[in-house]
């Protein structure tokens, strides 16, 4: 599950490809925790 600032996404590509992340080095920025 992916948590951010405004929610929860139930796949991690789902964030990823909301916000922007960049899924390479699996991170996506300063509003997310997995």
């Amino acid at each position: 599950e992916c948590k951010y600032l405004w929610g929860t996404c139930s796949k991690d590509e789902d964030c990823c490809a909301h916000l922007g992340c960049n899924r390479k080095h699996d991170w996506c920025g300063w509003d997310y925790t997995f």
